[in-house]
């Protein structure tokens, strides 16, 4: 047990019990496990020769129990029946680069959104559908493309042509009902110009890849890089966007009967079913919003991390150490944009805590998921430094608990992140991320470390209520050199649906039986890859 987690909230301090995950044998005599399995042999990123997946030093009997990813014809562990099946995967691209920036899902359909060059492609199994490119091509278009629970692509198209210019990118997308919201950015100027604005778009998918507004397309930003980052949606139609704004000497934004000078920061808006503007907030500072939840009743959080001091919509300061980057959560009314709630999540010195993720429980509870990096107050002894680490855990002051994984300690390079986290509907909290070259799931057993060269995306089961880790399954990354925090979860049902941007061969089968080979020249572009996963009761 250790104790040392603090939170902010309502810029005052609290200390909260953190326990970090332990167990004894008998925690899972029913889900007896085994240990890593081997990976492809690859040079590592520290120069060193090609590492294997290996389940720990403990020798083939000292199998931790959470592993899934093992290879049975170099392990004597027993097979952990709670781990997944791949029910199936995919692979879509072409010459150029494809990326997938956000995923979600309405329980029977999956979205994906993010940006294509290069080359027009299909995407879908089976029927798949075609995104064709725009000449002539200064940069990236802006796509959404909706999956069945087969993998099939029943609607694709681009979503941002005619709004602005290329380079657009979606970074956020969410079902509002029958329709679709998606934002992201856009060019000001014709040509490729850097210079980009905030694009939020909420449509109906048509027959034919038709795109019917719901609303005209809204659009705004200020002199920088301006972009919108997280949406989050009501089945009745509302929605929710937030993103980085900067700030010009003469542009506002119009809400409400309203005018809002523009700030440098972070921006939230309110949108009614129809599209028309309720609310729209901003905080002061150097600041990246990372998500946007809607509890569906109460509020609407979002979170993200910043340096330095940030200005609360509410007035309020949080300032962090020295060079250190600290989280935030805010929680805002949604039909108002007040702050109700603030909560930081503090670094120490040189540290940083990076939320990256969140999602909510069915009683409005939030979770986070991101990266450490140093000493924070997340895990104040076991991290060097230079050391990051993927964390997970539930922004509550009562029965707090975190989850915490390193990763490797190679200077300059990020090691560990977690990337996406979710709910399924029978209440199991699913969380994805990445790692370079090793893992360790828990320190106080010999067996808890993970290793494979090269980045690997895992995927986990965590106990929402009390943090213990169910079980941890590793993706063969084939030994990428390029870290990525491109790799999403979302759920259909129980089932859960894995997608993400790959550049080198990938599989997400133990034994490699279906290989999903780069469409790309394997070396810089990305692809596109998904998984259906079905996990045992």
């Amino acid at each position: 047990m250790r104790n040392g987690l603090f939170l902010a909230a309502t810029a005052s301090l609290v200390t909260l019990g953190g326990c970090l995950f332990s167990y004894s044998s008998g925690d899972y005599d029913k889900d007896i496990g085994w240990g890593g399995g081997g990976g492809d042999a690859s040079t590592s990123s520290s120069g060193m020769g090609a590492m294997t997946g290996s389940g720990g030093a403990g020798g083939p009997d000292a199998c931790h129990p959470a592993f899934c990813d093992a290879d049975a014809s170099t392990t004597t562990c027993t097979p952990n029946l709670a781990c997944p099946s791949v029910a199936w995967s995919a692979r879509w691209g072409a010459l150029g680069q494809q990326r997938v920036f956000a995923v979600a899902s309405d329980g029977a359909r999956v979205a994906l959104a993010g940006e294509y060059d290069g080359q027009s492609f299909e995407i879908g199994e089976k029927s798949p559908r075609t995104l064709p490119l725009a000449s002539p091509n200064f940069g990236p278009e802006a796509f959404v493309t909706l999956l069945d629970d087969k993998g099939s692509a029943t609607w694709a198209s681009p979503v941002a042509l005619g709004i602005g210019y290329q380079p657009r990118s979606a970074y956020a997308v969410a079902f509002a009902g029958k329709d679709i919201v998606v934002a992201g950015s856009r060019a000001s100027t014709e040509g490729g110009t850097p210079n980009v604005d905030v694009f939020i778009r909420k449509f109906t998918p048509g027959d034919n890849n038709a795109v019917t507004d719901v609303g005209p397309p809204l659009q705004f930003g200020g002199d920088g890089p301006d972009k919108a980052v997280a949406v989050a949606a009501a089945a009745t139609g509302e929605f929710y966007v937030a993103g980085t704004i900067s700030a010009p000497g003469s542009k506002a934004v119009s809400c409400n009967m309203a005018e809002y000078p523009l700030k440098n920061g972070m921006f939230v808006v309110g949108y009614d079913s129809a599209g028309t503007c309720k609310w729209f907030a901003q905080a002061e500072g150097e600041v990246e919003p990372t998500a946007l939840v809607y509890d569906g009743k109460n509020l609407v959080s979002v979170v993200g991390h910043f340096k330095g001091t940030l200005k609360l919509p509410s007035g309020n300061l949080f300032t962090t150490k020295t060079n250190a980057t600290d989280s935030f959560v805010l929680g805002l009314e949604p039909s108002s944009g007040v702050v109700g709630s603030s909560t930081q999540i503090q670094a120490d010195v040189g540290g940083a805590v990076r939320a990256l993720a969140a999602t909510t429980s069915i009683d409005g509870k939030v979770y986070i998921a991101g990266q450490l990096k140093g000493k924070t107050s997340v895990e104040p002894d076991r991290m060097t430094d230079e050391e990051t680490a993927v964390f997970v855990m539930p922004v509550v002051l009562e029965n707090p608990w975190k989850q915490v994984f390193p990763g490797g300690n190679v200077p300059g390079l990020e090691a560990a992140a977690g990337t996406s986290i979710t709910f399924a509907a029978d209440g199991s909290l699913y969380v994805g991320g990445t790692f370079r070259d090793v893992i360790d799931i828990d320190p106080t057993s010999p067996s808890g470390t993970f290793e494979r060269a090269g980045v690997n995306p895992f995927l986990a089961r965590i106990d929402p209520v009390a943090g213990a880790l169910s079980w941890f399954d590793v993706y063969n990354g084939r030994g990428q050199q390029q870290f990525t925090t491109s790799f999403f979860v979302t759920t259909l049902q129980s089932d859960v649906l894995l997608a993400g941007k790959w550049i080198t061969d990938f599989s997400f089968t133990k034994d490699g039986s279906k290989p999903l080979t780069a469409k790309g020249d394997g070396m810089t572009d990305d692809d596109i890859i998904a998984a259906k996963v079905t996990p045992n009761p």
